[in-house]
């Protein structure tokens, strides 16, 4: 869907996963953040960069608000709907990255709104370059068995499955 940005934007906020953080301290708009969500996935350059709690289950809304953001990223299901109804830009390119061109295109788009395309394209090409480099280096190698597993404080480790992009850059790996 088509969502009308500002022409400028210079308070961000990011209320999904610290992935749109890092991607927007990777393209230099670390001065662009006004709040993110509590991670121990964020960047270490955002401590001192407010946070408006958990991105699960929902950070705080009225926290986001009263930052007063041209844009806010990540934001997914009841929470962008809160969020847009308070009158806020919300910008969630995909809700669950399943492949690389959808992480490649998140980058672009956030470069996109955040003005900062040429970071994004030159950080979508290191990123590219690193892929095939590392699929050229393992191309001649029989598979290897692997499996990308999430840890959880409260219950066992999940394995990323099919479709997603962990199982991806696994298999691009040699996995």
């Amino acid at each position: 869907r088509e969502i009308a940005v500002p022409e400028r934007v210079e308070r961000v906020v990011v209320a999904g996963t610290a992935l749109y953080t890092e991607v927007l301290v990777d393209i230099d708009a670390l001065p662009l953040l006004v709040g993110v969500t509590d991670s121990p996935d964020n960047p270490p350059e955002v401590a001192e960069v407010p946070t408006v709690g958990p991105s699960f289950p929902a950070p705080y809304l009225e926290l986001i608000v009263a930052l007063e953001p041209d844009v806010v990223f990540g934001a997914v299901f009841d929470v962008r709907d809160q969020l847009e109804a308070a009158g806020l830009v919300v910008v969630t390119p995909v809700g669950f990255l399943t492949s690389l061109d959808g992480l490649l295109g998140l980058i672009e788009t956030v470069g996109h709104v955040v003005d900062r395309r040429a970071q994004a394209a030159e950080l979508v090409g290191r990123i590219t370059r690193e892929v095939v480099a590392v699929e050229s280096a393992v191309v001649q190698e029989a598979p290897v068995r692997a499996a990308f597993l999430f840890a959880s404080a409260d219950n066992p480790p999940f394995a990323s499955g099919k479709g997603s992009l962990e199982a991806e850059l696994l298999a691009r790996a040699g996995g």
